[in-house]
């Protein structure tokens, strides 16, 4: 049986997994991504996602890696720009 949930439900399930590491605006990035390419047909597993995904301010990110922008970064990865100079990314 499948369910349709909403970005408020999307984010309860985290919050209830005890894994709330995101803002409002990654789980809406997240959320939107995972509606457009799995085009509303995916099984939500949160502790796969929080394996896969990261949100770090961008300027560790390219320290930690050796990055120059988030151009490469993207390059890298799946990376999406939040504001305050925040990004969600896939962990490579």
């Amino acid at each position: 049986m499948k369910q349709s949930i909403t970005l408020n439900q999307f984010i309860e399930q985290f919050k209830a997994m005890g894994r709330d590491y995101y803002t409002y605006e990654a789980y809406e990035t997240l959320y939107n991504f995972l509606e457009e390419v799995y085009d509303g047909d995916y099984e939500l597993d949160v502790i796969s996602l929080c394996c896969e995904f990261s949100q770090d301010a961008l300027s560790d990110v390219l320290a930690s890696y050796g990055l120059q922008d988030f151009n490469e970064l993207n390059d890298y990865t799946l990376a999406f720009e939040l504001s305050n100079d925040e990004v969600l990314y896939q962990s490579f």
